[in-house]
């Protein structure tokens, strides 16, 4: 279980990285990027949305999907780390290696890091509702599979594993 001291802890590193990456680094722009900063039709609409609402600013972007990425990663390891009785050593590297993937892509303003942090996310809910058997636990899951196929949609494999375990 989760305790709301984790949650606090989870939330101050990832706010940490996240303005230590925001000062460190500017976003990073590729060709496909500005297909979803001036909303080009041909790209999926849950990206260029979230840009937006954020009003273009690109740093803000990157901010988010750190803390986001950061975050998810956190949790995630948390739970494989309980599920599994995995040493704080292992936990560590694992933690250290998704995080640095996280930040990496977080980076860069491409639907990489969204769908990665909500992937995560998924599977954290999915491990949850595996343990507790908890139905708000798919819901969760299922809301995050959404989002992230809405941001990116090659995830749609992810729907896959969503059923197998709800059949479970």
């Amino acid at each position: 279980m989760i305790s709301f001291n984790n949650i606090k802890r989870f939330l101050f590193i990832s706010l940490l990285i996240s303005i230590i990456s925001l000062l460190l680094f500017d976003p990073r722009i590729f060709p496909d990027s500005e297909g979803y900063i001036s909303y080009d039709p041909a790209r999926s609409f849950g990206y260029p949305l979230l840009i937006f609402l954020l009003n273009k600013n690109l740093k803000f972007v990157m901010f988010l999907q750190i803390f986001l990425s950061t975050f998810s990663c956190q949790l995630f390891v948390f739970k494989v780390k309980n599920l599994f009785n995995f040493n704080y050593l292992t936990a560590f590297v694992l933690s250290l290696i998704l995080v640095i993937i996280g930040i990496k892509v977080g980076l860069n303003i491409l639907t990489e890091s969204l769908s990665f942090s909500l992937y995560l996310l998924s599977l954290f809910f999915l491990i949850r509702l595996i343990e507790k058997g908890y139905f708000r636990d798919l819901l969760f899951s299922s809301l995050m599979i959404f989002f992230a196929i809405l941001i990116r949609p090659q995830l749609l494999f992810a729907t896959t594993h969503l059923l197998l375990i709800s059949i479970y």
